[in-house]
């Protein structure tokens, strides 16, 4: 049985070592200029994404996605519904804001099975999207002509297709083949990508 005194020293050292690593993190923001919210913001955007990836995984058996469907069609609180599904998926519990976001999400993942790309997304945004980022790629903010800039779908068009508004950015090459169909990249490119020869666009 673990004695009071050493309980008391592993309490220490794990306090010891919150405190080094809260305060190597603090350094390296302030050094770096990032603010806590920003990370913070990165942080949330990924959970949540890496959680959608998780329900539209398990979504992508058949007998799977008749049992999310059904329990849409059955239940008339769509977000409860969809709060019950994550927790049920992947264990994890969110609050009504990010339910609402998840909802959306799996809505439109559930609505888009079965349909193709919309062939007029790409012409139709694709020069507003341009103006709207003045030029530049929204990861590594590289300057871009019209043709060098790629229309891509935030959350991959394989999860909520083109089912979702707003669910647009362009990319230069690079960053579009280096993303393909992943989620969880918000710490990646918002935060970890401003930087040096890579927010340059430099290879």
């Amino acid at each position: 049985m673990m004695g009071r005194s050493s309980l008391f020293n592993q309490v220490a050292i794990k306090s010891k070592i919150m405190t080094t690593t809260d305060d190597r993190l603090e350094s390296f923001l302030k050094r770096n200029k990032i603010s806590k919210w920003d990370l913070a913001e990165a942080i949330h955007t990924d959970i949540l994404q890496t959680l959608l990836g998780r329900v539209c995984e398990f979504c992508k058996s058949p007998s799977n996605f008749r049992r999310v469907k059904e329990r849409f069609l059955t239940n008339q609180n769509d977000v409860e519904t969809s709060g019950n599904i994550v927790k049920y998926i992947t264990g994890y519990t969110l609050e009504s804001d990010d339910c609402n976001w998840m909802t959306k999400c799996i809505l439109a993942f559930l609505n888009s099975r079965g349909k193709g790309r919309d062939p007029s997304i790409t012409k139709k945004y694709k020069n507003t999207l341009w103006e709207s980022q003045h030029h530049k790629c929204a990861y590594c903010g590289k300057e871009l002509s019209i043709k060098e800039f790629h229309v891509d779908h935030i959350i991959p068009f394989d999860y909520v297709g083109d089912e979702l508004a707003g669910n647009y950015q362009g990319l230069c090459k690079r960053c579009n083949s280096e993303k393909t169909n992943h989620v969880g990249l918000a710490l990646k490119y918002k935060i970890l990508s401003k930087q040096g020869i890579w927010k340059n666009g430099k290879s």
